[in-house]
């Protein structure tokens, strides 16, 4: 079943969740996580976990290391951990982010 579906929608908000989509043909609100989730889909090794318990804690230590050890070419080699410190830092010294880490 496809995660548009109206029974899967249903499913999703009795569990507590807020689903979020954008329009059809707009994927750039869900890009950072389909990025997040592409990575770690290709990286993180978990067929040798017994139990959800080991799964959760090895998928908690890979969104660890992803926010704080792993570069992307995409953020000029920075951690995100460190593009957002940056950003707080120009955004307190009164610099435009706009022009400083690339939204457009």
């Amino acid at each position: 079943m496809h995660y548009t579906h109206p029974v899967f929608q249903n499913k999703v908000k009795k569990a507590g969740f807020k689903q979020s989509m954008s329009r059809k043909g707009n994927c750039w609100d869900n890009a950072p996580m389909e990025s997040f989730f592409g990575h770690m889909k290709d990286e993180l090794e978990y067929e040798d976990c017994l139990t959800i318990q080991e799964l959760r804690q090895r998928v908690n230590e890979y969104m660890l290391a992803y926010n704080t050890e792993r570069y992307r070419w995409g953020l000029k080699k920075m951690i995100p951990d460190d593009q957002v410190a940056g950003a707080i830092f120009l955004k307190n010294s009164g610099t435009n982010l706009d022009f400083c880490i690339g939204v457009h």
